[in-house]
């Protein structure tokens, strides 16, 4: 039995360990505190600004009946990813409900759920290592690399958070000494919270067995609350008709797996060299990253590995454990890599937990002084990058500057086109699809740019030069055909115009309807014209659209 004198000196010792914390939360809160000045970028724009759930607390249900990207009024086509978060939907639902569409406050709310992650993972950490610091070394590595900063910053990617703490949740109820009803049915809803969040919640019975296997606690009843967590994501999943399958195109993961080496190479070298943003890298680029960064990549990776293993003493099976979770929620990112063929730093996020547990197991003694060590530069890292999430031109010339490819030109150009700087958007369209491989996503914009100068002839011309290219993406190549027949339009060209229709898909920009209604109109087919008219949709008339694009031409415009 205890005396109580070694009692009072336990509970100084939580005491000086929650101070611990309470500073740690505090620091990583300041360290992001510019982030509130960030605004709307990227996929912000669409799940945020154009979110037709989200407008009306009335069609709040919704969001359980529709994939994510069905809840905006983006048209993605068939590239609409199957992802299925209705408590992300509902948590931006909230934020519009509080702040309307103030980009602060979104950017409080993901912040809050940052440090309520670097609180479990503290806690967690505390279960599996021995005293002297581990846990707080843990925590600040998890709140404070700067890898962390593109789950933490950007609205869009909130939902890592969001599972990580839910999930997290879960299973400090699962791993408590005494494993009651209470401890099964929180930890089943935290897991069915985690899951409508995002869907690595299906990684959360395994994460388990590791940790439960650290701690000699390892009970199969607990199972029963995480499958029955993931079962009612599949479930209500099922409900609404979002199909599970097809979350990664079998074409796209061919193309991928060639190049994950140097992908888990160039990401595991972002935990010791935490710049430039890896957001904007790559897969069909990835053959510009240097050599020496991949390389310093592997080695982290087998040096984390050896040491994992290697490790004898204190903190061993914490460090293994450490190793396990960050292989087994690393390994699921070839899907979304894949899907997207961006090597997106949040991505790091989940498996960074395991890290940062293998960090404060081999560290030990010396976990304090590490943390501080660690701490300052980090922040220091922070500060520097934060400013490039103020917008989307902010983001992308700070993405083309540290990370130079067609990719980046290309997204940059897309921005400027918006902002009316169609000049330097046109040198980066055409600088983007001279690259090797070229970026297809400048099709559109490099004849667009060129139109919207005021120079259809060069337009006319650079459409050609595309299409020598590899133009257009298959999913651009109704709109690829649409702005080439204005350019030959607008030159005077309609036979090239003509050509430029025959046998395109039907172009949703609208452009390619227009030149085949001006088309009629010159050539006097009424009957043509008419049929034309009826399936219009567009907001401006399209008699006057195509009577004007007559007179730019310097047609005779017929009455």
């Amino acid at each position: 039995m205890r005396a109580r004198g070694d009692v009072r000196d336990r509970d100084a010792v939580d005491r000086r360990e929650l101070g611990a914390l309470g500073f740690l939360v505090l620091i990583v809160a300041l360290a992001y505190l510019p982030a509130l000045r960030a605004g709307f970028v990227w996929d912000d724009i669409p799940l945020v600004l154009q979110n037709r759930v989200t407008q009306s607390p009335d069609v709040l249900w919704r969001a359980f009946g529709l994939s994510l990207w069905e809840t905006t009024t983006v048209d993605l086509g068939a590239s609409t990813v199957h992802y299925y978060r209705p408590l992300m939907v509902l948590s931006l639902a909230l934020d519009r409900l509080l702040f309307g569409l103030e980009p602060a406050g979104y950017h409080l709310h993901s912040l809050g759920w940052h440090l309520l992650a670097v609180v479990l993972v503290w806690r967690l950490a505390r279960e599996l290592l021995p005293a002297g610091g581990g846990a707080l070394l843990a925590a600040t590595a998890f709140g404070l690399h700067p890898v962390q900063s593109e789950a933490v910053v950007w609205v869009a990617a909130r939902n890592d958070a969001m599972a990580l703490a839910l999930g997290v949740g879960a299973l400090l109820l699962l791993l408590r000494p005494r494993l009651g009803w209470r401890e099964l049915l929180g930890a089943g809803v935290l897991a069915l919270a985690a899951g409508l969040a995002k869907e690595s919640v299906v990684l959360l019975p395994a994460l388990y067995w590791v940790l439960a296997r650290c701690l000699g606690r390892l009970e199969p009843r607990a199972l029963v609350p995480l499958l029955a967590g993931i079962g009612g994501v599949w479930l209500l999943r099922a409900l609404a008709g979002v199909p599970g399958s097809g979350l990664v195109q079998g074409e796209l993961l061919a193309f991928a797996l060639p190049r994950l080496p140097a992908a888990a190479g160039t990401l595991a070298a972002s935990l010791v060299l935490p710049w430039p943003l890896s957001g904007a890298r790559s897969l069909e680029w990835l053959h510009l990253e240097p050599a020496w960064r991949v390389g310093v990549g592997w080695l982290v990776l087998l040096g984390l590995t050896s040491a994992a293993w290697l490790r004898r003493g204190p903190g061993e099976s914490a460090a293994r454990a450490g190793w396990l979770w960050a292989l087994l929620c690393g390994a699921p990112v070839v899907l979304p890599v894949a899907n997207t063929g961006l090597m997106g730093e949040r991505y790091l996020y989940l498996p960074m937990v395991g890290l940062a547990l293998l960090l404060g197991a081999l560290l030990g003694g010396r976990a304090r002084a590490a943390a501080l060590l660690f701490a300052v530069p980090w922040v220091v890292v922070l500060q520097a990058r934060l400013p490039d999430w103020q917008s989307d031109r902010t983001l992308w010339a700070a993405a083309l500057r540290d990370v130079p490819t067609p990719h980046n030109e290309g997204s940059l150009a897309l921005v400027l086109r918006t902002e009316g700087e169609d000049a330097a958007a046109l040198e980066l369209f055409t600088s983007a699809l001279g690259g090797a491989p070229p970026h297809h996503g400048s099709c559109v914009g490099v004849v667009g740019a060129a139109l919207a100068l005021g120079r259809p002839v060069l337009a006319s011309q650079l459409g050609g030069w595309a299409a020598g290219r590899g133009c257009p993406a298959e999913a651009d190549a109704g709109t690829f055909a649409g702005v080439r027949a204005l350019a030959h339009a607008r030159a005077g060209d309609w036979v090239g115009a003509a050509e430029r229709l025959q046998g395109a898909p039907p172009d949703p920009s609208g452009r390619g309807t227009v030149v085949a209604a001006a088309l009629a109109l010159r050539e006097g087919d009424a009957a043509g014209y008419d049929a034309i008219e009826a399936g219009w949709s567009g907001a401006r008339p399209l008699d006057e659209q195509a009577r004007g694009l007559l007179e730019a031409a310097g047609e005779a415009v017929p009455r």
